[in-house]
């Protein structure tokens, strides 16, 4: 049973009707609940329903000076419903944080047809279990998420990129140590390390590059570039972004669009390491995999099979959170 409502008063009257014949919904389609509720620029907070573009509030929040600091694959291709169900993050995730960072309330409608609501539209809200949570990566297979609340943060002044060329581990090694060193523990809002596929590989015999972005107040961001730029190792800046009066995103980074170009979120197989494993895991990968690796947070995305030895699931409770949500089984399975 494919779906299309055009309101959420349709939508759960459509589930309502498959939950009682038992029928598996099929296609659904949310395009048409796209409106913003509410948005309080002076609170940092906005409302929207699921449908809306993250492109599309993305260029409403930039008129006041904000962003929602999410910067997944392929941006322009996200629905926020689609990224509650499925969790994405980018290179920024180092500074700013996850999408369950900024997610403070959520509508959604049950199988059954029942509609839901957990949290609220304010950031200090402690009434009620937080089931948002619960909603975010489980890809729609609790209930359909119709709206959600989120809290934002101004744009940052100023980011710098950077990237450094490694030829090999020792090099990976020593410059991840005097990163550690160089600005007194602060953490980088990008730290990634990025190989490209087996054709550049072979005809350049490269290891990978590192790249490291600063983000936030002028003063520390040019303070931050200009002790990385002199540490005596040829760093080159790829990008820089100036906040201005003018309405513009902080950018695509090149390494993220080279990485997930013709490939979807869906295809990659992540890994997920202590940061201190990093290195050597790069090292034993094959040399010509395509990989993406965020050092700071321990995650790894390439495209071929997964180098971790599988760990036993919370089965049993994952499988009676489902039953207790979608008894007669009409939503998508747990991903």
């Amino acid at each position: 049973m494919s779906m299309s409502p055009g309101n959420i008063q349709e939508l759960s009257d459509h589930l309502a009707k498959a939950n009682a014949s038992g029928e598996p919904i099929g296609l659904l389609d949310l395009g048409a609940l796209n409106q913003v509720r509410s948005y309080s620029p002076e609170d940092m907070t906005v409302t929207v329903e699921a449908g809306m573009s993250l492109v599309e509030l993305q260029a409403l929040l930039i008129r006041n000076g904000q962003w929602l600091p999410l910067d997944p694959p392929n941006a322009d291709l996200w629905s926020l419903g689609d990224l509650i169900n499925e969790n994405p993050s980018g290179p920024r995730r180092n500074g700013n944080g996850v999408l369950r960072d900024y997610v403070i309330g959520l509508e959604a409608v049950r199988a059954d047809g029942q509609i839901i609501k957990s949290g609220g539209q304010v950031v200090k809200n402690v009434a009620g279990f937080d089931l948002c949570k619960l909603f975010i990566g489980a890809g729609g297979s609790l209930g359909v998420v119709t709206s959600v609340t989120f809290k934002l943060v101004p744009l940052p002044e100023e980011e710098h990129i950077f990237s450094l060329d490694l030829d090999n581990l020792d090099a990976l090694k020593d410059c991840l140590n005097e990163l550690r060193t160089l600005h007194h523990e602060v953490m980088p809002a990008v730290f990634d390390f990025h190989r490209e596929g087996a054709a550049v590989n072979r005809e350049e015999n490269r290891f990978g590059k590192l790249i490291v972005g600063y983000a936030g107040k002028r003063e520390a961001v040019d303070q931050w570039s200009g002790d990385l730029m002199q540490s005596g190792r040829p760093w080159r800046e790829d990008s820089c972004y100036e906040r201005g009066a003018e309405a513009a995103l902080l950018p695509s980074l090149y390494h993220e669009q080279t990485f997930w170009a013709d490939r979807s979120w869906k295809e990659a197989t992540m890994e997920s390491l202590l940061p201190s494993r990093l290195p050597e895991w790069i090292a034993g990968m094959p040399p010509e995999h395509a990989l993406l690796v965020r050092m700071g947070q321990g995650s790894a995305y390439h495209f071929g099979s997964s180098q971790n030895v599988a760990t036993n699931r919370l089965t049993v409770l994952e499988e009676r959170m489902k039953r207790t949500f979608d008894p007669n089984g009409i939503l998508p399975s747990l991903p």
